[in-house]
């Protein structure tokens, strides 16, 4: 006796989990699917949990012949739809620090903003993990100004504009409080944006892997504007193509 499952998860770890039971069939339904269907029969658009796992087992029941069994990838193509999904996640994760970075430096530190182009570019991360404040910077000795825009390849002409921008900057705000508590959080998130960097790292190196070990690499890599990102997205959607 098969059971039926009708998933409109989409989560790779959960499917593989329930592939390896030979009675279970799996039917994946685009939650888009699912949507209209509930607007059809439920046009006043309420919904919950156990209705719409009742509109699901209605719609397996009744229309199970114009949906298709989800068949096991192959081994290389679930590790690499796995990994491309986790880097997801850390890039997710690593936008949510950086949003929440760039909010703190507005009250504070908005010089910030407007010195460097992106908020997570090494620049930034170590200029506020020495000096996390514009007090501390201006504070500090000019020739460690210089060596930190030495370190990231910056022109003469650029370190002498923002030295001066920098000399002349004036602070925000002066409440002892909030600068101590913002400097802090400014502080761990830095930290937390290169953790994520690091991971996000360790993920292309793997996928960039696990991608050149696939069947159709060469294939996928000769489509057009399929770059070192894109290529291992669409192996894992396309997978070996023998279905």
């Amino acid at each position: 006796m098969h059971s039926l499952i009708a998933d409109p998860s989409g989560q790779p770890a959960r499917r593989s989990c329930l592939l390896k039971y030979e009675c279970v069939e799996i039917y994946p339904i685009q939650p888009q699917a699912a949507g209209q269907f509930r607007q059809v029969l439920h046009p006043s658009g309420s919904k919950s949990d156990p209705a719409d796992g009742e509109l699901l087992l209605d719609l397996l029941v009744h229309h199970r012949d114009r949906l298709h069994v989800l068949e096991q990838e192959d081994e290389p193509t679930r590790r690499l739809l796995m990994l491309v999904e986790q880097r997801r996640h850390w890039v997710d994760e690593k936008t949510r620090y950086t949003n929440r970075l760039s909010d703190r430096l507005k009250v504070y530190f908005p010089q910030v903003l407007k010195w460097f182009q992106g908020i997570d570019e090494p620049a930034v991360l170590d200029l506020l993990e020495r000096w996390p404040s514009l007090e501390q910077l201006q504070k500090a000795q000019r020739k460690s100004w210089e060596a930190l825009l030495r370190r990231h390849r910056r022109t003469e002409e650029e370190a002498v504009a923002w030295v001066e921008q920098v000399r002349t900057a004036v602070p925000a705000v002066k409440d002892a409080a909030l600068l101590d508590c913002y400097r802090l959080e400014v502080t761990e998130l830095v930290a937390l944006i290169r953790q994520t960097q690091t991971s996000i790292g360790k993920f292309d190196v793997m996928i960039a892997d696990v991608s050149q070990q696939h069947p159709c690499w060469r294939l996928v890599q000769s489509l057009p504007g399929a770059g070192p990102a894109m290529a291992p997205r669409l192996l894992a959607a396309l997978g070996n193509g023998q279905r």
